[in-house]
């Protein structure tokens, strides 16, 4: 996804620390549960005080524009816009879509309830999103680029940026890294973000990362060195393994804390499970997998779970999922170009295997079709 965050099945973003706003104070505004577009546009209408309010303009936008609604109300959002809230403010705003939720309500400076475009940048990312969440299942980064660039040519960049808020360049950032930009490309919009003073820690780790996800430790290092305010660490580099016809490199950490180079051959394994523990998609399916005997049993034996190369086996989720369980242990992908099988490092995506090639995937983790397929695959897992 270069920068790109790993996309979670069924949800939008990447969380990311931010900032706090202004102190809210508890009120007693109840509404009703805001289940599909209409009634959110009907609540800003109609609403003077509210959980929005803590949002600025631009996130708030951007925000509304990414809820996802299904037959039983709020399916996905942007977390990454609710950034600069406090927990008692994100709280109270994600209540306004849950029936069990506490009523009481913060109650932040009252805006403006127009959700006009702020800029002209801001419009067309979402309308590139809206795009996306109709094409997912489809899409390939080539794809990702093609409808990034029909949405937003290169050569525009510039004049759409002047206008631009920090929400829409951070967005923008993100698109690109999703779509294949180097990381030179995603410094010149970080740097935009630094000469107006409206850098967060957040982007200097998401750009960071995304030298690194390149292997490109020397750029990273230099970047961390520059900023030593933000505290990055550029990963000391394990010794390269050998690698045999038709074997690949992976990341991996040893029981002594050591980052190690592994070489994988997918002809030893039935099952190719995309995966990141930062996916609350992947945890479900991993629970759901672990409590059927039978089919754990046959996936600790010959399935491959592999994360993207934007994530270490050293961060701290990685560390907690292989030590939670250590049959179904993350490896890190060393190199995008090594996999080619992959079009996009969705989450989970579980590719069934033949003699190393792929006969079928399954992305996302609808439960009841996937257990079903992954225990018609358990025979052969056994073989």
């Amino acid at each position: 996804m270069s920068l790109s965050p790993t996309i979670h099945k069924g949800f939008i973003g990447i969380v990311a620390a931010g900032l706090v706003t202004g102190a809210c104070a508890a009120s007693d505004i109840s509404p009703k549960v805001l289940s599909t577009p209409a009634a959110v546009a009907e609540y800003l209408k109609s609403s003077e005080v509210s959980p929005f309010d803590c949002l600025d303009e631009e996130a708030r936008y951007f925000f509304v524009n990414s809820l996802v609604f299904g037959d039983r109300g709020l399916t996905s959002y942007a977390y990454i816009y609710l950034s600069d809230l406090n927990p008692e403010e994100r709280q109270a705003l994600l209540g306004l879509f849950d029936a069990e939720a506490d009523p009481a309500r913060p109650h932040c400076p009252v805006r403006e309830n127009d959700l006009s475009p702020p800029s002209e940048l801001a419009a067309r990312l979402v309308s590139l999103q809206k795009t996306e969440a109709g094409d997912f299942d489809e899409t390939s980064q080539d794809r990702v680029r093609a409808r990034l660039d029909s949405h937003l040519p290169r050569e525009q960049w510039e004049a759409l940026l002047g206008a631009a808020g920090p929400w829409a360049i951070r967005t923008l950032m993100l698109e690109a890294g999703q779509a294949g930009y180097g990381p030179e490309t995603l410094e010149g919009l970080f740097r935009r973000l630094e000469s107006r003073e409206q850098a967060r820690p957040e982007d200097a780790r998401r750009l960071h990362r995304a030298y690194i996800d390149r292997r490109d430790l020397a750029a990273a290092e230099r970047f961390s060195q520059a900023r030593p305010h933000y505290e990055l660490i550029t990963p000391s580099w394990p010794e390269r393994v050998d690698l045999k016809p038709g074997e690949r490199r992976v990341l991996t950490l040893a029981r002594d804390g050591t980052l190690r180079e592994r070489a994988v051959d997918l002809t030893d394994y039935g099952l190719l499970v995309l995966s990141s523990p930062s996916c609350g998609f992947c945890h479900r399916a991993r629970a759901a997998i672990t409590r059927d005997d039978a089919l754990f049993a046959a996936m600790s034996r010959s399935s491959l779970w592999v994360s993207p190369p934007s994530e270490l086996p050293s961060d701290a989720p990685q560390r907690r999922w292989s030590d939670e369980e250590p049959e179904l242990a993350h490896h890190i992908a060393y190199a995008r170009e090594d996999w080619p099988e992959v079009e996009l490092w969705a989450t989970p995506t579980f590719l069934f295997l033949e003699d190393g090639k792929v006969v079928g995937r399954l992305t996302g983790w609808p439960e009841d079709e996937a257990m079903s397929r992954l225990a018609a695959l358990r025979g052969h897992l056994l073989d």
